[in-house]
């Protein structure tokens, strides 16, 4: 697989490359799909920047609360860096909480 591209909530261009895919998600959060990541970005709760200052070239999506197996509240997260030659995504995996800078959409405002 060399890139997968997906759209986001506002229409804009996200690639996944296949390093990233194959190397970091499969590997370190197995509990990630395409399909899963898709949805995350393509339907939202919330986007936003990092709340960290050396990550102002990043948009954080969420998706979620969904109850885990112990029925704690867990949050499907995909971290997309702004590139000049794209948005790439860096990451997905599930957090137990949204952790925001500003909020660039929240679903149903």
């Amino acid at each position: 697989m060399d890139v997968v591209l997906f759209r986001d909530v506002n229409d804009e261009e996200i690639k996944l490359a296949g390093g990233v895919w194959e190397d970091h998600i499969k590997v370190d959060h197995p509990e990630m799909t395409l399909e899963i990541i898709g949805e995350v970005i393509k339907k939202p709760s919330v986007v936003c920047t990092s709340q960290h200052e050396n990550m102002s070239h990043y948009k954080l999506y969420y998706k979620g609360p969904w109850k885990n197996m112990m029925e704690k509240d867990r949050y499907f997260r995909v971290v997309v860096k702004m590139c000049d030659d794209g948005n790439w995504i860096s990451t997905a995996h599930t957090r137990s909480s949204v952790s925001c800078g500003i909020i660039l959409f929240q679903e149903g405002k």
